[in-house]
């Protein structure tokens, strides 16, 4: 995923030049750089987090810690260290946590399965073979 969204800055850098990250006070290695940790990072924090993830409510959680790692990143990309962030950043961050933390976490939400209870009916299956018969392998 990450290589799709470097190939996009890397042609919106060709095509339009420094502009678009000047605007947003980047530069295209921070944003690539920041692409290729970000990811990494969110999917560890999520395998990690996984046996937490037991139920809607906990994947939502979980989904919610990765994306706001990665918007915190995007945000330190583009507005520079967390300790000269306004307030918006931090809203910012949490919000788009939030809403992806919930759509990811409802779409990789999945219910346990039912356990399989065994049967009350007799089986046929068996084990050994009967008195009458050769085991072919013997």
């Amino acid at each position: 995923m990450a290589g799709c969204y470097i190939g996009y800055v890397v042609v919106l850098y060709f095509v339009s030049g420094s502009a678009p990250f000047e605007k947003v006070h980047s530069t295209l290695p921070i944003v690539i750089i920041s692409y290729l940790l970000l990811g990494p990072i969110a999917g560890g924090v999520v395998g990690f987090l996984l046996p937490v993830a037991s139920s809607y409510i906990r994947t939502i959680f979980v989904a919610f810690v990765a994306s706001a790692i990665v918007f915190f990143g995007i945000v330190v990309a583009a507005s520079g260290s967390p300790l000269t962030w306004h307030a918006d950043n931090w809203v910012f961050v949490g919000s788009a946590g939030l809403v992806f933390g919930i759509v990811l976490g409802t779409t990789y939400y999945k219910k346990a399965p039912r356990p399989v209870h065994a049967s009350d009916e007799v089986s046929e299956l068996r084990t050994v073979y009967p008195p009458k018969h050769r085991d072919p392998e013997a």
